[in-house]
């Protein structure tokens, strides 16, 4: 007994000191109201000045991501139905939670970063580049995204 509780705590310890340990997984269905009240103010129909589409303000370059990894059926090589699928307010909450998640359980460990919900919204305000960025040192936040965090910080308090 004493030597399974002996390999298990190694196991534990080697986990931590090299990544494997991962942060709890944040409760999406708190998350996501908030980025969609964030991003459109609940508005299915929002576009930004940058194309973004929809509640969660999906960018043609995450549709496409979505599409190719989850080898979706709605993608077409022309994106001809880009506009119709991400105005539907389900299909954009999916496509959008989706991505808040790759964010988290992919680009955050790729990265090395620390999985916490600063670097998840930080990653999907600014780009998950420009996060990398950042951390090292090299840009600064931009008020725009400075501004997001605060709000879902405000909201978040307001919700609990």
């Amino acid at each position: 007994m004493n030597k399974i509780i002996l390999v298990v705590t190694l196991f534990l310890i080697f986990a931590v000191v090299i990544g494997i340990a991962r942060a709890e997984e944040p409760n999406w269905d708190k998350i996501v109201p908030i980025v969609i009240q964030i991003e459109s103010s609940g508005n299915p129909y929002a576009v930004s000045e940058d194309g973004c589409i929809g509640l969660m303000q999906i960018s043609r370059a995450v549709f496409i991501e979505f599409c190719e990894k989850e080898n979706d059926d709605y993608y077409t090589s022309d994106l001809e139905s880009y506009d119709f699928i991400l105005f539907n307010p389900d299909r954009n909450k999916e496509i959008g939670t989706w991505y808040l998640k790759r964010i988290w359980n992919h680009y955050l460990l790729h990265y090395k970063l620390e999985q916490n919900i600063e670097n998840l919204l930080i990653a999907y305000n600014f780009g998950i580049g420009n996060l990398v960025k950042y951390r090292k040192g090299k840009v600064k936040l931009p008020a725009e995204t400075r501004n997001y965090l605060l709000r879902y910080y405000k909201l978040a308090k307001v919700k609990r």
